[in-house]
């Protein structure tokens, strides 16, 4: 079969150049932004927006305008559609946010995360792309792994990078990045690289450095962090060391180990001190949230215009009948975005695509317990960063939901069952001599 091309460039051969260098890109983005400034710094900040609109540019290209879901990733496909345009028609009903660039950027910002994973199933669908491409990346994590925890012990004794804040009993560790959760996001995205390669090519050297990438998450001390590292630990003796299969005590008991970790930090940012102290954002706009869903029934507010980035820089109206200042933390929240903005109704599809996404990752135990456990670990980590923080709409989500898109690529291709255009259940085996999928 000819390869196809894009202008004529070799899509199969350059296939590292579009997936590989901006996945990488995008671990580094805000550390990048970090350091730099004008117009190199927001031709950085937008890389992400850039890059997803490209990948879909490249996928049409490469599938003659085809797009081609199997049953579950249809589901996400639609639902994501009918919680964009609820949105949207939430915008046309009110004029909170007047600027319809604004608008535009904030329900792209909102469905991101999923145009990631489903651009990346289009682009790459056989085996041997999906595995150069992982090999690569794996290369990556392994090395940068190293250095994450290198400079992080030496920033402990040596501060060579900017201190955070001081928590429990030092100061988290947050270097080159310009926060600490950004540091742990690339230390779990590093994470997960190694675990799905070891899915193929099993290296017990590979649980010490997955270790260590744990440690340099936790060493943000960010409860989250803290939580999700325990959480990715548990599911490997769980499932790998001890090889059980009930999902549901496992489910329960990561469930525990979250909520005891971050407890403290949940009475802290939602236990009442808003009405006392109006700086305690996170609690305000989480009750201010169910004020808005409840006022603009069914639909909520519209794009922009509650809790998002684009809602704090771009002043929504909202936040003058509510009475808000301007505060740092504005856009440090996920559900007030979603409850707000998309009503109850966005929210209940919103909840349905993160369940199509667990499903998905669950299903993986039937060929690989390695990419299960990389894609369970990957959406565990934005849940519960989700409690405090933007979570599924930040821009270092990006990659995550790339991997996660290679991880699904895999296990269909290695034996799990995919399901096919008539919704027939089939099995798909590898015959890893001959490189041939049956």
């Amino acid at each position: 079969m000819a390869e196809k091309k894009l202008n004529g460039i070799s899509m199969k051969k350059n296939q590292p150049v579009f997936v590989v260098i901006p996945i990488i890109f995008l671990v580094l983005q805000q550390a990048l932004l970090n350091y730099t400034s004008g117009i190199i710094n927001a031709l950085i900040s937008y890389f992400d927006e850039f890059y997803v609109v490209f990948l879909w540019i490249i996928s049409l290209s490469k599938n003659k305008g085809k797009i081609k879901f199997n049953k579950t990733d249809s589901t996400i496909a639609f639902l994501t559609l009918i919680f964009a345009i609820l949105g949207l028609l939430s915008n046309l009903q009110n004029d909170f946010q007047e600027s319809v660039f604004w608008i535009f950027i904030d329900f792209y910002t909102c469905i991101k995360f999923s145009l990631c994973y489903l651009g990346i199933r289009q682009y790459l669908y056989d085996y041997e792309s999906n595995k150069k491409i992982l090999n690569k990346l794996y290369k990556f994590a392994k090395s940068y792994t190293i250095i994450l925890f290198l400079l992080s012990m030496v920033n402990i004794v040596l501060p060579i990078f900017p201190k955070a804040d001081f928590r429990y009993f030092m100061y988290s560790i947050r270097l080159f990045y310009p926060h600490p959760t950004y540091l742990a996001i690339s230390a779990i995205f590093c994470v997960c690289v190694i675990i799905a390669k070891n899915s193929y090519n099993e290296n017990k050297k590979d649980i010490l450095l997955i270790v260590l990438g744990l440690l340099v998450a936790a060493m943000t001390l960010r409860s989250k962090a803290i939580a999700g590292a325990l959480c990715i630990l548990l599911f490997y003796i769980y499932f790998v060391a001890l090889k059980l299969k009930n999902k549901v005590v496992i489910g329960l008991s990561a469930f525990g180990i979250a909520f005891y970790i971050g407890y403290d930090q949940l009475v802290f940012y939602f236990g009442g001190n808003s009405k006392y102290n109006l700086n305690f954002i996170r609690e305000r706009l989480l009750i201010d949230s169910f004020s808005i869903a409840k006022a603009y029934f069914p639909l909520g507010s519209g794009f922009g215009t509650f809790a998002s980035n684009v809602a704090a820089e771009h002043w929504s109206k909202l936040y003058n009948i509510y009475n808000y200042s301007y505060n740092a933390f504005l856009s440090d929240s996920f559900w007030p975005i979603i409850i707000a903005q998309c009503g109850w109704i966005g929210c209940i599809l919103f909840i349905l695509i993160l369940a199509n996404y667990l499903k998905i990752v669950l299903n993986l135990q039937k060929v690989s317990i390695y990419l299960m456990w990389a894609g369970i670990s990957i959406l565990i980590y934005e849940i519960i960063c989700s409690v405090g923080e933007s979570a599924f709409f930040n821009p270092a989500v990006c990659p995550m939901f790339l991997i996660l898109g290679i991880i699904i690529n895999l296990a269909e291709r290695r034996g799990v069952y995919c399901e096919s255009i008539d919704d027939h259940k089939v099995l798909v085996k590898i015959d890893e001599q001959n490189k041939k999928i049956y």
